[in-house]
Parts: C-alpha cells; sequence; structure tokens
C-alpha cells in the first residue's frame, strides 16, 4: 500500500512539475507574441500657455500620423522647464530598446544635455530650443518659415495698390526678425524700394490698436503677421484690407490672400527612418523648408493675380537652388552682415537675428 501510495505520489509530483513547465513555456510565448516591440515616440511639450498655438496642433497631428503609417507607439505629455529634468532622468532609467523622445518649446539647458547624453539606446528630436549640442543622439531641427515668409512678401508687394505693408510680430517669438527680413526680401524682388512697417506687440488687443494705427496713419492696404490668435484675422477682415495669415484657421475671406504654414511631417518621417534602420549619429541641427515640403503657402485667393501666381512659381524655383539671405545685404542701419558671394550659415538661424534689414522701419 505504501509502496502504491509513494508510487502515485511520485507520478504527481511529476505531472505537476510537467505542467507547471508548459504553463511556464506557455507564458513565455503569450508574452513574445503579445510583447510592444514597435518604435516608442514620446512627445514633451511645454505646458506654458504662451508657447501653446496651432503649430502645436500641427505636431500632434504629425506624430500621430506617423506612429500609424509606421506602427509606432505614440505618447504625449506637458510639461515645463523645471519638470523635463525628472521627466527625461525617468525616461532614462527606462530599458526599452526603441525611444525616440522629441522635446518642443523647452529650453535645453547642460543638466539636461547631459542626462540625454547617457541615454545612449534613445534619439532626441529638439526643437529649435536645444542651445547645447554635444551628444551623437541629440538632433535639433527647425523651419525655415522665413522662406514661405519671402514667398508672401512677393505676394504683398504684387498686390498693394498703396505700397504700404505692415507686418505685425509676435514679441515672444525671436524667430520673427527673421521672417520679417525674409518678408521684406521678397516685397524688394519685385520693387526695391518697398519698405516694410514692423510692429512687435504681445497680444490681440495691442495688434488691433497697431493695425487701426497704421490703417489711418499710413495708409497701409496689406497686413501680415506672425501672432497666433483666434480672432485678430476676423478683426483684420472687418478692416477691408488684404491680409496673410499665419494659421491655416486664418483662411476665412478673399482678403486672406493666402497662410503661411509648417508641417511636422517629413521632421518625423525622417526620426523614425533614421532611428529604425539603427542608432547612429542622427547630427546636430538640421532646417527644413521648401526642398522637404516642410513650409509653404496656403490657398490663395481669388485676389491674387496672376502676376503674383507666376512670381511664387519662379521663385519656388530659385529658392530649390539657393536660400533667401544670401548676397549683399545691409541692416536698415547701414552694417553689412552678408558679402557679394556669402550667405548667412543655418547656425546663426538657432539663436535668431538681432538686425532688421535695409527697408524695415521698426514701429517703437
Amino acid at each position: 500500500m505504501n509502496n502504491n501510495q509513494n508510487g502515485l505520489s511520485l507520478i504527481s509530483r511529476v505531472v505537476i512539475t510537467f505542467i507547471l513547465m508548459i504553463i511556464i513555456i506557455v507564458s513565455v510565448i503569450v508574452v513574445e507574441l503579445y510583447k510592444d516591440d514597435r518604435t516608442h515616440i514620446s512627445v514633451y511639450l511645454n505646458d506654458n500657455p504662451q508657447y501653446q498655438s496651432g503649430s502645436v496642433d500641427n505636431l500632434q497631428k504629425a506624430v500621430t500620423e506617423i506612429g500609424k503609417e509606421y506602427d509606432a507607439a505614440v505618447e504625449f505629455y506637458e510639461c515645463d522647464n523645471d519638470t523635463i529634468w525628472e521627466n527625461l532622468t525617468r525616461i532614462k532609467d527606462k530599458d526599452d530598446d526603441y525611444g525616440i523622445i522629441i522635446v518642443s518649446g523647452i529650453w535645453m539647458d547642460e543638466s539636461i544635455c547631459n542626462v540625454i547624453g547617457n541615454c545612449n539606446n534613445k534619439a532626441f528630436y529638439v526643437e529649435d530650443f536645444g542651445g547645447i549640442v554635444h551628444s551623437k543622439n541629440y538632433k535639433t531641427f527647425d523651419f525655415r518659415l522665413y522662406q514661405a515668409k519671402y514667398l508672401a512678401g512677393i505676394i504683398a508687394a504684387t498686390e498693394s495698390k498703396t505700397g504700404k505693408i505692415l507686418y505685425i510680430a509676435d514679441k515672444i517669438n525671436d524667430k520673427e526678425v527673421i521672417n520679417a527680413n525674409a518678408f521684406i526680401l521678397g516685397m524688394q524682388s519685385v520693387n526695391s524700394e518697398l519698405e516694410l512697417y514692423v510692429a512687435n506687440v504681445e497680444d490681440d488687443g495691442e495688434a488691433k490698436d497697431v493695425l487701426d494705427k497704421y490703417i489711418e496713419e499710413k495708409n497701409i492696404d496689406v497686413l501680415a503677421y506672425g501672432i497666433k490668435s483666434d480672432i485678430f484675422a476676423e478683426y483684420a477682415d472687418s478692416k477691408g484690407i488684404m491680409f496673410i495669415g499665419s494659421d491655416k484657421k486664418d483662411n476665412i475671406s478673399d482678403n486672406c490672400l493666402t497662410i503661411t504654414w509648417c508641417d511636422y511631417k517629413p521632421i518625423f518621417e525622417d526620426t523614425v527612418k533614421i532611428y529604425t534602420n539603427g542608432m547612429t549619429d542622427i547630427g546636430n541641427y538640421k532646417m527644413y523648408g521648401i526642398n522637404e515640403n516642410a513650409v509653404g503657402l496656403g490657398m490663395l485667393s481669388s485676389k491674387v493675380s496672376n502676376t503674383s501666381k507666376r512670381r511664387i512659381i519662379n521663385a519656388k524655383v530659385d529658392l530649390k537652388k539657393k536660400d533667401v539671405f544670401n548676397g549683399e545685404l545691409y541692416t536698415n542701419e547701414g552694417e553689412l552682415v552678408c558679402g557679394k558671394d556669402e550667405k548667412i550659415p543655418d547656425e546663426t538661424f538657432m539663436y535668431g537675428l538681432k538686425w532688421y534689414l535695409k527697408g524695415v522701419i521698426v514701429d517703437e
């Protein structure tokens, strides 16, 4: 009897062990089958309202589309200059093999860049706030939006009847100096004697006051602006003057000659392709423009003449060969900033321009 019981006990143990082994094997198979080995894209956006604009919507849309097309897992987070370090430190300690980190609207100081440098299996793409670059897995990108502003300047100069044109710039955006300079160059490609009024504002209310002032005192008949606003386009339209918007929502009537836009999708397509093909040196700084289909003009209104359209077509061909800021250029104070056979290097645009070109009259 005892021998039978011992035999049954042995058989039971063998069966139980066998069952446990089967369970473990099946569990491992299930884990591998359902393991999320997709490329992971984490996007960190500045939660400060002054950095939230239509471009943020554009970024989120582009990354979401890329996630679907390339079967990537996408997550969005909001943070600020104080909490980004904590978030990136947490990412560094994660042990996933795939990781693309996109940061927009946050200044990347040296302590943050040091964290990035220790994340060897992750690629970081930082939008225009990346002042310190010292790691092969860290890349700063920006748009050549000024190329679209150059084209818009051509339209403004062609369609203006008075030759009086106003550019209202967003005071908190240091890239607006670049955009206004490109705009005047576009205007002067039509008529070298034209001048551009530039006013820097902080909000819609100030922008409205400035517009009223220039309509009354300077007889402007074309307006361009870089501020992000849901209501300023409607106010400009109510004044009956032609304007060039800075967001797709601005294209509300024929008075809106066109809009300037930027698209993040070409940037993030590059990002995913480079990263999924193996972790290599992703470069330091790259600007995306017309050649990459990352910036351009929106639909042209019926008020845009065939002359403007021909000039835009020709200008686009030229921009594919050479950039806006080349050749002999003087500031509005007479200082030579670019020689006859020179061009302004891309790295200059990372930190913004501190001067306006000849022909720009800045509102004090």
